[in-house]
């Protein structure tokens, strides 16, 4: 996402003295008046735009024609809030003065605020054609153009600002507008042009991106690192963890995103960056824990639900961490894949503790399954938990009705080929037993891979995060 510095603003107060020929235009001020004038630009200096505005209402009724005090009455009515006023004041002084570039960019800022993007562009457009040296101009027709993601027509137009004024804000938005469109050399020069980059966190940190794009992985971490040391917070801790995991740097990675974890425990990026660092060097044990974390905290997030069932599926379940998903399921009563993964928790644990066969013990797993099928009535992991419930208590036929459905929804899954396979055994069906037992075989290498591309995929949701 494009996040530019903004700069657009009124850019000053018109007096006499910028108004060239003013006082030759007809309808010229009296000269008690323009001490009246000089009078509400001193109350708009001083915080009193209302004030200013009085003043400055009373002398346009007076002199309707006159530029200066259009074009000042604009700025207070915009100042005190009142943007259809200001609007219609500045297009007024842009009609009488159409050589004055500032007359263009104070009416393309009322624009902007009122949302009139195209016609905000119109009048920046006007404003550089007038005075081509118009920095504002310049800055805040990019501006424009990249919020409406013309980044090639915006970096033309900050490209001219930056030559005419180096200044921080227009090289921060040159060069982020330059990363965005791939060009990470153009924008590389950009930061590397302007010592006072050195010292801005906010540059720093699109610089460690820049260098990324250019592959320079070690430039990369030491720009965010610099970032960090200046400003620490959330977003750049975060992405210093995120460059380190990207590259499989793990244990700087772990280091960097448990210091964040502490100092930020609300960041459900950092906490999810986290969980796939302790998957990645092997610690499931911690992994599980901040995964459940994570999903309390944010349980929308993609293929989390998906990526934190299937690891609590088999001999996982027992976990506290798991145990959670139930909970999940309790705090959620509409989401039927949580109540199918919360099931598939209740029964293992049941099974595992030799209680298959108490049908107390199974209420809960029958109410979860069943409302798992209400709600997901095409969800395979619904049907597989059915019939892994049928199974327990021994009804194979209801078993293997419910698990074919399971996989007729998911074929070539692992588990669901398995338990079937068992199914039709126990049932009396040794052929399609033998048939889903090598199915089943064919499936556990595909089911690894299935597994790492569901970490694959929220790796990559958390690395888009940033």
């Amino acid at each position: 996402m494009l996040m530019l510095v903004k700069t657009a603003a009124w850019i000053a107060f018109v007096g006499l003295a910028c108004a060239p020929g003013v006082r030759a235009q007809r309808g010229g001020l009296a000269a008690a008046d323009v001490a009246r004038y000089e009078a509400a630009v001193g109350a708009m200096r001083a915080g009193a735009p209302r004030q200013a505005a009085v003043e400055l209402r009373a002398l346009a009724r007076r002199y309707p024609a006159n530029f200066a005090v259009a074009e000042s009455l604009g700025l207070a009515e915009g100042r005190t809030g009142d943007r259809a006023a200001a609007e219609r004041w500045l297009k007024r002084a842009a009609a009488l003065r159409p050589d004055l570039a500032l007359a263009h960019d104070n009416l393309g800022v009322a624009e902007m605020a009122a949302g009139h993007v195209p016609e905000a562009i119109e009048e920046f457009q006007a404003a550089v054609r007038a005075q081509p040296d118009d920095f504002e101009g310049w800055n805040d027709l990019g501006q424009a153009l990249a919020g409406r993601r013309e980044l090639r027509a915006a970096v033309a137009a900050w490209e001219r600002a930056w030559r005419l004024r180096p200044t921080s804000a227009v090289g921060y938005n040159l060069a982020l507008a330059r990363h965005e469109l791939g060009e990470d050399a153009a924008a590389a020069a950009v930061l590397g042009s302007a010592p006072a980059f050195a010292a801005d966190a906010a540059a720093q940190s699109l610089w460690g991106d820049v260098e990324e794009g250019l592959g320079r992985y070690q430039a990369a971490i030491g720009h965010l690192q610099r970032a960090q040391a200046l400003a620490p917070s959330e977003a750049h801790v975060f992405r210093l963890g995120l460059e380190l995991l990207r590259h499989w740097t793990l244990p700087p990675a772990r280091a960097v995103l448990e210091a964040g974890r502490r100092d930020y425990p609300a960041s459900v990026r950092i906490g999810l960056a986290l969980a796939l660092t302790e998957y990645g060097v092997g610690a499931s044990d911690e992994a599980l824990p901040l995964l459940a974390q994570v999903l309390e905290q944010a349980p929308a997030q993609p293929g989390l639900l998906d990526f934190l069932g299937a690891v609590c599926a088999g001999t996982n379940a027992g976990t506290a961490a798991c145990g959670r998903l139930v909970t999940f399921a309790a705090a959620h009563p509409h989401n039927g894949a949580a109540a199918a993964y919360a099931a598939a928790v209740a029964i293992e644990r049941i099974v595992r503790a030799g209680g298959a066969a108490n049908t107390a013990a199974l209420a809960p797993a029958h109410a979860l399954v069943q409302r798992a099928l209400a709600l997901a009535p095409h969800l395979a992991e619904a049907h597989l938990q059915a019939g892994q419930l049928a199974a327990a208590e021994g009804r194979w036929p209801a078993a293997v009705r419910q698990l074919e459905y399971a996989h007729q929804l998911r074929p070539a899954d692992d588990r669901i080929e398995f338990h079937l396979a068992q199914a039709y055994a126990r049932n009396g069906q040794a052929a399609l037993a033998q048939a889903a037992l090598a199915r089943h075989q064919a499936a556990l290498a595909r089911e690894q891979h299935a597994f790492d591309e569901r970490y694959a995929a929220i790796q990559a949701f958390v690395v888009q995060l940033k």
